[in-house]
């Protein structure tokens, strides 16, 4: 999820607080994060990823001064996350009172997401082709990391 807002962003995040916590699973790892980060030109991003959560979600809101975009669902092998659904909405600007807080909605779903192997095309295709890779660069990879170690470092500031 991280390199997906980075991404969609194109900026770089910094964590600002983080909370993350392995209070239900007999785990090694966290079975629940939440994260407050920021752009470097401001921009406010919140994640929460839980493994606590017994009804499977994958959802991204987008909200902008001149409207919204939300993903939900996530079309995967097991299917448990799917349908994938896609969201937009204008904000209604000329007259506030008309809808507020109920745009119109425009909703698309997809039963097939192959995202996955056009990411893995455009691999393949930057080395037989000697090209620069555009998406999931390692400098990308490498500012997703240093954001997860950024909310590491928060870990036990929060019993």
């Amino acid at each position: 999820m991280l390199d997906l807002i980075s991404y969609l962003l194109e900026e770089r995040l910094r964590c600002e607080h983080a909370i993350i916590s392995t209070r239900h699973w007999d785990i090694e790892y966290e079975d629940n994060v939440m994260l407050s980060l920021i752009s470097s030109s401001g921009v406010m991003v919140s994640v929460h990823s839980s493994a606590t959560q017994w009804d499977h979600k994958f959802a991204l809101e987008i909200y902008g001064a001149t409207g919204s975009l939300k993903l939900q669902g996530l079309v995967t092998p097991s299917m448990s996350y799917a349908p994938e659904q896609l969201t937009f909405s204008l904000s209604p600007f000329e007259d506030r009172h008309a809808n507020w807080g109920h745009p119109s909605r425009n909703t698309m779903t997809f039963d097939i997401d192959d995202s996955w192997e056009k990411e893995l095309d455009e691999f393949v295709c930057a080395i037989n082709k000697s090209i620069k890779i555009k998406h999931g660069t390692f400098e990308q990879a490498l500012d997703v990391m240093r954001l997860i170690d950024e909310a590491y470092s928060f870990r036990g500031s929060i019993g």
